[in-house]
């Protein structure tokens, strides 16, 4: 060891002065916490108490600059790191003297010898001789941490040491070094029964009385009551010339817990609350959670930090519930819990019980119950030990025992992303940090499980040569088979839950595999079951109780990433996998055309699908539900439609793209859109329907349009026109020819704009007058009125259009026209009218979701505030940001260019210079021409900057060429 931080810093067995004191003090905090980052909120707590100084953060980094400067100089291979989460020191942990006593500590536990177990504990308090950790540090903070180390880890490493001097007949040790240990803890009873059992393996029995009164006055004056009834027990026992040392309560017995981890991350939360919890003395907490989770890595982190609260020792046993072995059986259980104690006798479980009974309930000791099958497998054990703290773990929920025992539950979910990272840096440290996006891809495929992040982190560790990114690669397929051995590997281990199941959650768990993500509905599950809800919400209610599902909703559940691999693996293998797969395609393509039904009143639905299993789809009353629906199961929609492309269910697949489009185009998932638009076309040709495939070929048609790219939506347009004609669909020509029109009046061909939209009218009139599509051409013809000049017949074409969307209830469509009839009046000035239409237009739009819709509206009322009264800044950023968000850049150029205008109008020049300036970048690969123009704004606004007399307030333009008063056309 040659760094040590027991006390001053010493370095290769110097004193360390090479730098000031606040660095050498954040030096000694991150070798506290080696190899793990350390926030910066948490050093600056640590530096300073009251006199923080203002600009703290910049202050630490000149100390950690300071400190990575001097420390990396001194210690060869040592490196101190930034991260998002804070600072870390990379270094060898056997060179630090500190993480050395930690060793030692754990290795006296790991064995049954007490000469050994003294051996290894005096080599680990030795290292304490110069000092306390943190020794330099005199704020508030760090006496705190340096008081709950001592507390935590010290003394316990002492009083192990005592018992096992005891335990060797090493009397003599123990009556010369403990006084000193009772300096610092005068009113420890743990320490004091150590020195009482010292006095009379040393036959100074007479001694113990005074020794006993005068600890008893002390204690009582502190705490204002007396010591536990078994320190007084001891006493009369040691006087009265009662058993000695070796029948005495045996104290700590952690031979049978399992080792504290070095790697053990967060769980914060539940530490806190295993102390909240066992503050009661006859608590019983119940731990649950999915496998592999690290339910016994916390236990076993609490009690070894916690056995100064339990002077009498602690009773552990791992019931193998989940296991290659056989459950334990809770009378033998009882059986070893007696003999550890010495205590023999009771033949039957009854007996048993009483004297266990008897035993805990005048100790002061923890008993845990580890990796038990159910609440019902430890009952035996709890009715026996009501009297002390009890600790129940298992796979399987425990919520029973709240209600039966009155128990403290605390469930345990696998790490979020921070920590995963912060658990493979302390595994692997620099490699972590040299390769962040290797390290995230290895901690995403654990899915937070610890046993599964220290499963790959030993992988990575054992091949140092080869590159994180390959062994990335490597374990991403074969993350659930890695492990040293076959029986410890991920696979292994959560099959032992899977096995517990009874075989209809079996079968359920399998056929779960089919499901492309790893969230769903409890209504797909029932499809995917092919069983009735009831029977099917039993089911689920069973894997939920076995941790292998969690509930995120009323009716949506999740499983596991790594628990979905391995039950897709599963569902390959089973029998009914294809009918499987059929069943939830077939509900998803139906509950998205019933969805349709409700948020698109267009009276031309998708044509039904011919029933291939029976299924019952989603139900919706209204069009709110129906997209809430649509924008909660938008993902599932798309992988279902990419698994009915790879699996050649064509009639499915292009009739569920064409239920999405609407829906998710509102939205602003244009390439998703665009995506499933692509694969029904493909699929509908596959299965030789015309309709379908025309009918995908003009949504792929819109898509394009509103994506700027024209010259294509024309084409796809024209190409599904053709198809309508060849089959005799009217409905579908008059929508090509109403696409064809739109277009053409947005390429300013006004005269085939009309004659387009006559023909689509007349066809719409003839094929039993639809009003939903009729609106949006009388809409249309609206929008070539406005272009043609005649206002007032624009006026007209827009509320025959809004009056049609008003009597069919198409919310949608009347938001549409509502917006436009705003435009109308902004255009000839009437701001006031403008600001009222646009008003009513937003919550329309917003209603159903119609966010392109919204941005829309939303520029109309910047450009009417702005001609009213100066205003429309709140409008304009608000519309550019949803522009931002649908990728539309031209939509963002108008926003930013009024918003320039908004930010002009008040004066606030340099302002609108910088929004220009975004604008001219934005419009330099789509339109030069008014990129050019809007960077003449920029160089006009940055001359009114420069003034020294401020420019007068209103929307006068910069000058004759700049600033127009509405956007240039594109």
């Amino acid at each position: 060891m040659d760094i040590r931080i027991l006390g001053p810093i010493r370095l290769h067995g110097r004193v360390w002065t090479a730098t000031h004191l606040k660095p050498r003090s954040l030096v000694a905090l991150l070798l506290l916490y080696a190899n793990k980052p350390v926030s910066r909120d948490r050093m600056i707590e640590f530096l300073w108490d009251d006199d923080c100084p203002a600009e703290a953060r910049q202050t630490l980094t000149i100390y950690i600059s300071r400190a990575k400067r001097a420390f990396e100089r001194a210690i060869a291979g040592a490196r101190i790191t930034s991260t998002s989460a804070g600072y870390s020191l990379e270094v060898d942990t056997d060179r630090v003297d500190y993480h050395r006593f930690r060793a030692l500590v754990a290795q006296s536990e790991a064995t049954d010898d007490p000469a050994e177990s003294a051996r290894q504990l005096e080599r680990a308090v030795a290292l304490w001789e110069d000092g306390h950790p943190l020794g330099e540090s005199k704020t508030s903070y760090a006496r705190r941490m340096r008081d709950d180390l001592i507390g935590s880890e010290l003394i316990p490493a002492y009083r192990a040491l005592f018992d096992a001097k005891l335990a060797t007949g090493d009397h003599d040790y123990v009556l010369r070094e403990l006084p000193a240990i009772r300096e610092e803890r005068p009113h420890d009873e743990h320490l004091a029964g150590q020195y009482m059992r010292a006095l009379h393996a040393a036959g100074r029995t007479r001694d113990i009385p005074d020794f006993h009164r005068a600890f008893t006055q002390r204690y009582t004056a502190e705490h204002h009551r007396e010591p536990e009834s078994t320190f007084r027990k001891l006493h009369d026992d040691l006087v009265a010339g009662g058993p000695q040392v070796t029948d005495t309560p045996p104290g700590p017995a952690l031979a049978d817990l399992p080792r504290d981890t070095p790697y053990f991350i967060g769980r914060e939360d539940a530490l806190r609350r295993l102390d909240e919890a066992t503050a009661r003395p006859d608590a019983l907490v119940a731990i649950d959670g999915p496998p592999g989770v690290g339910k016994t890595a916390l236990i076993a982190r609490w009690v070894r930090s916690r056995m100064d609260r339990f002077p009498d020792g602690l009773l552990y046993k791992d019931f193998h519930g989940f296991s290659a072995a056989a459950p334990l059986d809770p009378t033998h259980v009882m059986t070893d819990f007696l003999r550890q104690h010495k205590i023999s006798g009771g033949d039957a479980p009854e007996e048993k019980a009483v004297l266990l009974r008897q035993l805990t309930s005048r100790k002061r000791l923890i008993v845990v119950l580890d990796n038990v099958s159910d609440a019902e497998h430890a009952k035996p054990l709890l009715a026996a030990m009501n009297q002390c703290p009890v600790i129940i773990s298992s796979r399987q929920s425990l919520t029973s025992l709240a209600l039966s025992d009155n128990a403290y539950l605390i469930n345990i979910q696998p790490l979020d992303d921070q920590r995963r990272i912060e658990l493979l840096r302390t595994r692997l440290g620099a490699r972590v940090t040299d390769d962040p996006a290797a390290a995230s891809v290895i901690a995403a495929l654990t899915d937070g499980f610890p046993l599964v992040l220290l499963i790959a982190g030993e992988h990575v560790a054992a091949k140092p040569s080869v590159s994180l990114r390959d062994l990335a690669t490597q374990l991403r397929e074969r993350i659930l088979d890695a492990g040293g051995s076959p029986d410890r590997t991920p696979r292994t281990v959560f099959s032992w839950s899977i096995a517990n199941l009874d075989e209809p959650e079996r079968r359920l768990f399998d056929l779960l595999g089919v499901h492309p993500l790893p969230t769903f509905s409890g209504s797909v599950v029932a499809a995917i079951n092919g069983a009735d809800r009831a029977s099917t919400d039993h089911s689920v209610d069973r894997l939920l109780s076995a941790q292998l599902l969690q509930q995120e909703g009323a009716d949506h559940y999740r499983i596991h990433d790594l628990l979905h691999v391995l039950a897709a693996e599963r569902a390959t293998q089973h029998t009914e996998h294809d009918e499987a797969r059929r069943r939830m395609v077939d509900w998803y393509v139906l509950s998205a055309v019933a969805a349709r039904h409700q948020t698109t009143p267009d009276d031309n639905d998708v044509p039904e699908l011919a029933a291939t299993s029976s299924v019952v789809p989603a139900r919706f009353t209204d069009d709110k539900t129906a997209l809430d629906w649509f924008t909660h199961e938008r993902p599932n929609l798309m992988e279902i439609i990419r698994l009915a492309a790879r699996t050649g269910l064509s009639a499915q697949l292009w009739r569920l793209s064409a239920a999405i489009y609407e829906p998710i185009r509102r939205l602003g998932y244009l390439h998703e859109a665009l995506e499933a638009s692509r694969l029904g076309i493909s699929a509908a040709e596959a299965a030789g329907d015309v309709e379908g495939q025309a009918g995908s070929i003009n949504n792929l048609g819109r898509i394009f349009e509103l994506l700027h790219d024209d010259a294509e939506a024309i084409r796809q347009y024209e190409r599904a026109h053709d198809l309508f004609v060849s089959i005799g669909h009217v409905y579908g020509q008059a929508v090509c020819q109403h696409n064809i029109a739109t277009l053409a009046l947005k390429s300013g061909r006004l005269g085939d704009a009309d004659r387009h939209f006559r023909r689509s009218l007349t066809l719409f009139e003839r094929d039993e007058g639809k009003p939903w599509a009729i609106a949006k051409v009388h809409h249309r013809l609206g929008d070539l009125s406005v272009q043609l000049g005649n206002l007032d017949e624009a006026g007209v074409q827009y509320h025959l259009a809004l009056g049609l969307a008003k009597q069919i209830g198409d919310t949608g469509g009347a938001a549409t026209t509502v917006t436009a009839l705003a435009r109308l009046h902004l255009g000839i000035e009437q701001f006031a009218t403008a600001v009222e239409y646009g008003t009513k237009a937003l919550p329309m739009h917003e209603q159903v979701r119609n966010r392109a819709g919204t941005a829309a509206t939303l520029l109309v009322l910047a450009e009417a505030r702005l001609g009213l009264e100066g205003g429309g800044t709140v409008e304009a950023e608000a519309a550019a940001g949803i522009f931002h968000d649908l990728q539309d850049q031209h939509g963002r150029a108008d926003a930013l260019e009024i918003l320039g205008r908004c930010h002009s109008s008040a004066g606030a020049h340099e302002r609108a210079a910088a929004v220009w300036q975004e604008c001219a970048e934005l419009l330099a690969s789509i339109d030069a021409e008014r990129a050019r123009r809007v960077s003449g704004w920029v160089r006009a606004a940055q001359a009114r900057v420069a003034r020294t007399v401020p420019a007068p307030r209103g929307p006068t333009p910069l000058d004759d060429t700049a600033e127009p008063t509405r956007p240039l056309p594109r």
